[in-house]
Parts: structure tokens; C-alpha cells; sequence
């Protein structure tokens, strides 16, 4: 933690960012990871299967965006596809769900978004969003206070559903029931918008140039949500947009998958970027062809995005 509040000092100096404002986000992450970490298990049973943003007494949505405003260079920062930014404002107005499927780099990314639309106009998109989140953001102390903020939908991400391995079959049944509570909120007449990483993780860097590349999405966890937009359809249409973030200069992930909790973390100042791709509707696609064209689409936007970036720098 220490490594990070120095980086994330740097940070807030760099941006201008006032006294009382530094003070305050500084003051209320202290005053929350050490009840995380005296007590981890009442922690983590805050969060049931679907977590709404606790947004009283203190607005722990917004304290997450102004916490990480300072380490974005929002000047060359870029947030492309804005019409389909309105036709998804549109969707949500009408009752109708979208899911952005999307890759993902840091754990800044919630605040990213939040913050990249609102200064796009679209806050009230922003605050809809529900992210589906693995149990290390509900867990780890660092983590937590951010969580609190953002609406979620808590399962085990499969790559650390072996982890323990007698844990496997609770954490298994534990995901399904968190399907089941999203398939019920999807059938509700008020438009749902649910961000979801496929790949179960953060991209990492190409051991061989160093550059971060978008990680494999798993076709049957696409298949999944495409299955449950079908059993909807009845109720209400449901639309997949591929959604590429390029943020990995804000929080660098280790270049590994790490286990377990408290991995080191490196808060930088930076520009973040998101492309908000065209609408796939799958027609005549089979579960693996509708994975493969929700993947490709988002790698043709963030090395779009990528391109763009290097080109600022030099």
C-alpha cells in the first residue's frame, strides 16, 4: 500500500489536484482497508450475489471516481464509438439489456469508464453499469473499498476455481446462483447494461515487445450470456457491443496471474482509452463463431486505440 499512496502522491501533484480533495480520497481509503483487513470475512460477506453502489451516507461511487481522476491525462485520453454510445442510451431507455463484452487491463477500469462517459455526457449510462466481478475485488483490501462503489455481480473466475481445489464445487454453485440472480434482473422491464470481461482477467504484456495484448476470451462464458439473452427475448431484446479498453498505463498488472492476495501494486499517471465497437447481433452465428466475431471485433478496436496512443507519444 505504501508503494502505491507514493505513486498515487505523484499522481495527484501532477494533475493539480486540490488539497482538500487529495486529502479527503487519501483519508477515506485509510480509513477503510484496515477494518478489511482486521476483519476480512465481514468484509467480503458485504457483498452478496448481486452488490448495488452504496451511495449513502458517503457516495462511494463517485469518492472511487474522484480517487482516480488524478492519474488520468484526460487530454489525450479518447473515447470513440459515441454513436453507439447513443444507440445504447437509446436500448436502455426503451427497457432493453446490453452487454458490453470487453477486455480488461487494470482494476481502475469501473472508474475509467465512469469517468471517460460522463465527460462524454453519458453519466447516466455510467451509473448503470453493472461490472461482473471476480472474488478477488470483493476480498482483497485494497480492492474493497473501490468495490463498494460500483454495482457487481460477484462470481469465481475460472482460473482461480481450482485454487483451492476442495473449494471448487461451493464456488461452482456459488456461479450459478449468481447467473440465476442476473437472469432474473435481465427479465425485468427496466433495461439492464452489464460490463464483462470473457478472457477472466487482465491482459498482460507480450513477454517478447513488451506490449499488452488483448487475452483469449473464453467462448463459453460468451455462450453463456448469449444463452440467457435468448431466454429473455420474450421479455425484452438483449444487445452484445464488443468494448476494447486500452487504461494499462494507470495500474500495471503483474506480468503473471497471481493467486493470491496482495499483489504489488504501481499507481502511474497516464492517458486510458476506450472504443465502444458496433452492435453483433449473431444472426446465423453458433455459440464459437459469435465468441470469435465478439473477440475480433475488440481486438480491431483497441490496436486501433493501441495505434492512436503510440502515435500521441511520440
Amino acid at each position: 500500500m505504501e508503494e502505491f499512496l507514493e505513486g498515487y502522491t505523484r499522481c495527484a501533484v501532477a494533475a493539480g489536484t486540490p488539497a482538500d480533495t487529495f486529502q479527503f480520497n487519501l483519508g477515506t481509503l485509510a480509513g477503510l482497508v484496515p477494518g478489511v483487513l482486521s476483519n476480512p470475512h465481514k468484509a467480503s460477506g458485504d457483498f452478496e450475489l448481486f452488490h448495488r453502489a452504496m451511495r449513502e451516507p458517503l457516495d462511494m461511487y463517485q469518492w472511487g471516481n474522484s480517487f482516480f481522476a488524478p492519474m488520468i491525462e484526460f487530454d489525450n485520453s479518447h473515447l470513440e464509438g459515441l454513436e453507439n454510445l447513443e444507440q445504447i442510451k437509446g436500448m436502455l431507455e426503451r427497457g432493453e439489456n446490453v452487454f458490453l463484452l470487453a477486455n480488461h487491463q487494470t482494476e481502475a477500469d469501473p472508474q475509467v469508464i465512469s469517468l471517460l462517459l460522463e465527460r462524454a455526457g453519458y453519466g447516466c449510462v455510467a451509473e448503470k453499469v453493472i461490472n461482473v466481478a471476480g472474488h478477488r475485488v470483493t476480498t482483497d483490501p485494497m480492492a474493497v473499498p473501490f468495490s463498494m462503489g460500483r454495482n457487481l455481480f460477484c462470481i469465481y473466475s475460472k482460473k482461480y476455481m481450482e485454487n483451492p481445489p476442495e473449494d471448487k464445487p461451493a464456488k461452482q454453485n456459488h456461479n450459478m446462483r449468481t447467473l440465476k440472480k442476473m437472469a432474473e434482473l435481465l427479465a425485468q422491464p427496466e433495461g439492464q447494461i452489464i460490463w464483462v470481461a470473457p478472457s477472466g482477467g487482465r491482459d498482460r504484456p507480450d513477454p517478447a515487445t513488451g506490449d499488452f495484448v488483448v487475452a483469449p476470451f473464453d467462448p463459453k462464458s460468451v455462450g453463456v450470456f448469449r444463452l440467457m439473452a435468448a431466454k429473455t427475448r420474450k421479455v425484452c431484446k438483449t444487445h452484445f457491443f464488443p468494448f476494447a479498453m486500452w487504461t494499462n498505463k494507470l495500474m500495471p498488472p503483474p506480468d503473471t496471474v497471481q493467486k493470491d492476495l496482495g499483489e504489488r501494486r504501481v499507481a502511474e499517471r497516464g492517458p486510458v482509452s476506450i472504443a465502444v465497437c458496433n452492435e453483433v447481433d449473431g444472426e446465423g452465428l453458433d455459440m464459437q463463431q459469435f465468441a470469435a466475431a465478439v473477440e475480433a471485433s475488440v481486438k480491431a478496436g483497441y490496436a486501433k486505440l493501441d495505434a492512436q496512443q503510440k502515435a500521441q507519444a511520440k
